[in-house]
């Protein structure tokens, strides 16, 4: 199965084969995946870990713990960034903050109060939940290029294989065992991403237990049964007729699936209602399902009746065109919407928020550029041992006679460049000493002015405890330094880097370092730098 690189195919990148890997359970999908700068296609696909030994994966990490917000920050480098997410993540997950693993995507630029900030993506798990992925894939003898957030993995797919999904409000709905993760893109960025207690495990236990029949018996459906009566018969209206083989009337199974499709439905619905609220009044106007039990029969029209927008269900492998033969078509077609993660994860290989430890990045990195070039490498030395090997004997003579030609015309020039250094040494002190005295009346900061500025922009949660002005050239340079006295809505250091950005007085604010803490361990401190104008 071959698609066309370009807008319809992420970031094929030039040249290059990769695998994404599902490990959410209840089993391993894997699925690889090579670009040669044109297009791209399906290599092979598997549900072992162990066919993939020794190879280089993109995963997953998935569950409750890993938050994904959108944030609007000052702009600054990558790294500050990074740094400047922290604070702002810290009140809005539910483990420290100081122990996650975090990472973050540019999604844009924004223009709030008439000031420049980025639009951003930010994900972030314990650093726990993310050590136990590694190290599990590292006992499989595989290693780990990337590790993306489970809920943005179908959405990669989804934007990948169809560009009209780019264009307005379309959710992807993404079915697990136990959990389902939702996006709620507009124009083609995640707005909203969240995990909602949904799966085809509850759909099945909420079948288990014992059924009175009409004619005074009872029927006892145990999981294996359970899970049979779901895959015949699907999601059932009350009004359905009829019984089961088992002679059960197919309305009580509607009656017991009909609290988990209302649970489901109350939870989207006040996602989508609150997605409204965010500046989108017009809603979500497209909702794609895949993963399992995505294809169940009816699931598609009950939450298209319930939720009021057209549900479709998302099978990648629809949308990948078959011009030649190749291991992918063997993939039976009820499974390609549980691979709409693997394909996304493949597709995206990691050039979105990658949770893996920066030093396994670099690591990784390293590892290719030593590979790619170890071969120019051996070239390289063979073509000059043999140039080195033809050619010295004549440089041997050459350089006996400049050396002797050097020396005489150096005897001749040496007393006219001596007095010359003498001359530029004495001409460089004097600039040197106008300088001090320049910098001493020209470069005195407003220091009056400039305290009264800091005084009113620094928020009540906010304690400076150093504040001085460096000299680098023609620049002046405020290094403040302080801390965090108080946690809630009184603002932040984001808020103060904001702050000085919007003034007259500053520009180019950085966060330059920062400790978050508990507010057990003390106060949290941090360090800005601005030019002063």
């Amino acid at each position: 199965m071959v698609i066309p690189a370009g807008r319809g195919a992420p970031r094929p990148d030039g040249r290059g084969k990769w695998i994404g890997l599902d490990i959410r359970p209840p089993g391993t999908r894997w699925i690889e995946m090579e670009s040669d700068g044109k297009s791209l296609r399906v290599i092979r696909h598997g549900t072992q870990l162990g066919e993939l030994s020794g190879r280089s994966v993109h995963a997953a990490l998935a569950g409750a713990d890993v938050a994904i917000r959108r944030l609007v920050m000052p702009l600054m480098p990558k790294l500050e960034l990074l740094e400047a997410a922290k604070w702002e993540l810290k009140d809005q997950v539910a483990f420290p903050i100081q122990e996650a693993a975090l990472d973050v995507r540019v999604l844009g630029e924004v223009v709030e109060q008439d000031v420049k900030k980025q639009d951003v993506l930010a994900a972030a798990a314990p650093s726990r939940a993310v050590s136990a992925l590694i190290g599990e894939l590292t006992r499989a003898r595989l290693r780990i290029e990337s590790i993306s957030p489970q809920s943005c993995a179908a959405w990669e797919c989804v934007a990948a294989l169809i560009p009209e999904a780019r264009r307005g409000s379309v959710a992807v709905l993404d079915i697990g065992c136990s959990q389902t993760s939702i996006v709620i893109a507009h124009d083609g960025a995640p707005q909203l991403v969240r995990e909602i207690a949904f799966g085809s495990d509850l759909l099945t236990q909420a079948l288990v237990g014992t059924v009175a029949l009409d004619d005074g018996g009872a029927v006892t459906i145990d999981r294996p049964m359970a899970e049979r009566l779901k895959q015949r018969h699907g999601i059932l209206s009350d009004a359905a007729e009829g019984k089961t083989d088992e002679n059960i009337p197919l309305f009580h199974l509607a009656s017991l699936m009909r609290p988990v499709m209302e649970q489901v439905l109350t939870e989207l619905s006040r996602l989508f209602d609150f997605y409204k609220t965010q500046g989108h009044s017009a809603g979500v106007q497209r909702l794609l399902i895949c993963g399992m039990d995505a294809t169940l029969s009816n699931l598609q029209v009950s939450l298209s009746e319930g939720l009021g927008i057209p549900v479709e269900v998302f099978n990648p492998l629809q949308h990948l065109p078959q011009p030649s033969k190749t291991a992918a078509d063997e993939l039976p077609e009820a499974e390609g919407s549980r691979l709409a993660a693997a394909i996304g994860l493949a597709l995206s290989h990691g050039q979105g928020v990658n949770l893996l430890p920066r030093a396994s990045q670099t690591a990784n990195a390293a590892g290719d550029a030593t590979a790619n070039r170890t071969p120019r490498l051996a070239a390289a030395v063979g073509l000059i041992a043999l140039a080195v090997t033809g050619g010295f004997l004549a440089a041997v003579g050459i350089s006996q006679w400049h050396v002797s030609r050097q020396q005489r015309l150096w005897q001749q020039i040496e007393p006219a460049y001596t007095q010359r250094l003498n001359q530029d040494e004495a001409n460089r002190s004097l600039d040197a000493a106008l300088d001090i005295v320049q910098t001493f009346f020209e470069r005195q900061p407003l220091w009056g002015s400039l305290l009264k500025e800091l005084a009113a922009l620094v928020p009540a949660t906010i304690e400076l405890t150093e504040c001085h002005i460096e000299f680098e050239g023609e620049r002046r340079i405020a290094r403040l330094k302080g801390r965090v006295i108080a946690a809630g809505n009184g603002g932040g250091v984001a808020q103060l880097a904001e702050a000085l950005e919007r003034s007259p007085f500053f520009s180019d604010v950085n966060l330059i370092d920062s400790e978050v803490r508990s507010s057990e361990m003390g106060a949290s401190t941090f360090s800005l730098e601005a030019f002063l104008e």
